[in-house]
């Protein structure tokens, strides 16, 4: 039996040679998108607790492209799926792009198809009903899906976006139901479908979605194959996150209580760990969002992720500075001077 991969199972293996620094410039670290803007290959997840409209220019001045969650109004979405990515429903989409027909725009529609099943084959039939309408007025985003055959299919669907990785996040149980496919293995198939089936296709680019926690992994998903990765609980303890921020105190019986706080908090010069600064952080179908969509009291069909406490204990300054830390000694070691180098150089192995 084949042994599946996570990211601590693999390590990237320094080209033989290296001129010993890369002077690159942070420009050297962008990709182009489908829409020809260059940005650093990462997108927030679309969580309520990381990205919303009052905040999501923070992420994009970071370079970082962020996906507006389901949980905002619907009319907030459709606005701003002009400018940026936002998260739908497959129902959503039916009645905000197609049942109205062709909406008047000269922007481009930026729509993340989000049921959280990207193995439905109803995902696929909506995307090339919108390319069959919109052409290319839409980008779209899709998946989740976690097995390696499917990609080709969402290629021949004309989706540009593709996720990759399921129950591999932080939020879901994998021994749940027994279904999971490890994100680096994932990658690693997909990546030589790419070169084989997929030849003449059009390529869709593979968001690295799940599973995603350190700085290393995310380097670790590029060298596998991604072209973006998406980030979610690295983000939701990030100061500049859209959540509400908690500390906790005494109450006058002498219980700990949670109370609500202002980002500012963290300008008096006390440190993060000091504070004790902490965010709820829960995924899409969880009872809280559930409610939030649907009306207090309503009963959803299932839950299938938990809400939990997450620490919060940086700034997005600080995880973007470290970020170019870990892309600045990828590229040295693998003597690269772009992405495009850094994947043709890399060489990884399974860690025994």
């Amino acid at each position: 039996m084949e042994k599946l991969l996570n990211f601590e199972d693999i390590a990237l293996i320094p080209a033989m040679l290296n001129n010993g620094t890369t002077g690159q410039d942070k420009n050297d670290y962008g990709v182009v998108d489908t829409d020809g803007v260059v940005s650093l290959p990462i997108f927030t997840s679309p969580v309520d607790s990381i990205v919303n409209t009052s905040n999501y220019r923070i992420w994009e001045k970071a370079g970082i492209k962020p996906v507006l969650p389901r949980t905002l109004p619907l009319d907030q979405r459709l606005d701003a799926c002009q400018y940026i990515f936002a998260a739908f429903s497959k129902k959503e989409v039916e009645e905000g792009f197609l049942a109205r027909g062709k909406r008047n725009s000269q922007y481009q529609f930026h729509i993340c198809i989000d049921p959280g099943n990207g193995h439905d084959i109803a995902i696929l039939q909506l995307a090339q009903r919108l390319k069959q309408v919109y052409s290319g007025q839409v980008n779209i985003m899709a998946g989740n899906i976690g097995n390696a055959k499917v990609y080709p299919e969402y290629c021949k669907a004309g989706i540009d976006y593709v996720r990759v990785g399921m129950s591999t996040g932080s939020l879901v149980n994998p021994d749940k139901y027994g279904f999971y496919t490890p994100l680096a293995s994932l990658l690693i198939d997909i990546t030589a479908l790419r070169n084989t089936a997929c030849v003449g296709l059009k390529v869709t680019k593979v968001i690295a979605d799940g599973g995603v926690y350190s700085h290393s992994d995310i380097i670790k998903a590029m060298a596998l194959g991604a072209d973006f990765v998406m980030c979610g609980r690295a983000f939701v303890r990030l100061l500049e996150a859209s959540g509400s921020l908690y500390r906790k105190i005494k109450a006058p019986d002498g219980h700990d209580i949670l109370e609500a706080v202002s980002p500012d908090i963290a300008k008096t010069g006390v440190s993060f760990k000091e504070l004790g600064l902490k965010r709820q952080y829960f995924g899409n179908t969880t009872l809280e969002i559930y409610e939030q969509q649907n009306g207090k009291g309503s009963k959803p069909r299932f839950i299938d992720a938990k809400t939990e406490w997450v620490e919060v204990n940086g700034t997005l300054e600080a995880w973007i500075s470290r970020l170019y830390d870990v892309f600045n000694y990828g590229f040295m070691m693998a003597n690269a001077k772009n992405w495009t180098e850094f994947k043709n150089n890399i060489r990884y192995g399974r860690i025994q």
